[in-house]
C-alpha cells in the first residue's frame, strides 16, 4: 500500500532495473565505497545550486536523502542549505557525514534503541514553533530552501 497525502513521492513500474539506473547512488549502501564517495564528491563540488536542493535531487549526486536526512547532515556539517558552492574538502566532509547519519540511523532502527543521538536536529526539528533551541541552546530557524521547510542553526 503506498499512501502520499503531500505527494512527495511517487512509485516508477517497470518491467527490468534499468530503469532505476537514471538514480544517483544510493545514499547508505553506495556511499561506502571510497570510489562511488569521490564521485559524489565531485558531482556535488563547485556546483551553483543550492546544497539543499542537490541532496533532495534523487537522481543528481545521491538519492534516499529526504528531507530531515538533508537537515541533520547541513547541521552536523554546519552548512547553509542554501549555500551554492562547496570546495572538494566541504563536499568530502558532506558525504562522509552523510554516511555516518545514515548507518547510525539504520543502526538504532535495527537495534531497536532509542531513536537516534540526542544532540541531533531530529529531535528538535518538529515542534510546531517558528524557532526552537538544539541541544547545545542555539537558536533554530526555519526557513524554505529546497521548496521544502528547512530547519537549521544561522
Amino acid at each position: 500500500c503506498f499512501s502520499d497525502p503531500r505527494k512527495f513521492g511517487s512509485i516508477l513500474l517497470a518491467d527490468s532495473l534499468k530503469e532505476m539506473e537514471a538514480l544517483a547512488p544510493d545514499s547508505l549502501s553506495d556511499l561506502a565505497d571510497e570510489d562511488i564517495q569521490r564521485q559524489v564528491v565531485e558531482k556535488l563540488s563547485n556546483q551553483s545550486m543550492g546544497i539543499k536542493a542537490l541532496l533532495l535531487d534523487q537522481k543528481r549526486a545521491v538519492c534516499g536523502v529526504g528531507n530531515w536526512v538533508a537537515d541533520e547532515v547541513l547541521y552536523q556539517t554546519e552548512m547553509h542549505p542554501d549555500q551554492n558552492f562547496l570546495t572538494a574538502d566541504q563536499a568530502t566532509k558532506l558525504v562522509t557525514t552523510l554516511h555516518s547519519i545514515l548507518t547510525e540511523a539504520v543502526a538504532s532502527l535495527v537495534e531497536k534503541r532509542s531513536p537516534f543521538p540526542a544532540d541531533w536536529l531530529f529531535h528538535y526539528r518538529w515542534n510546531n514553533k517558528k524557532t526552537t533551541q538544539d541541544a547545545n541552546g542555539r537558536t533554530i530557524t526555519f526557513i524554505t530552501s529546497g521548496g521544502r521547510t528547512s530547519a537549521m542553526v544561522p
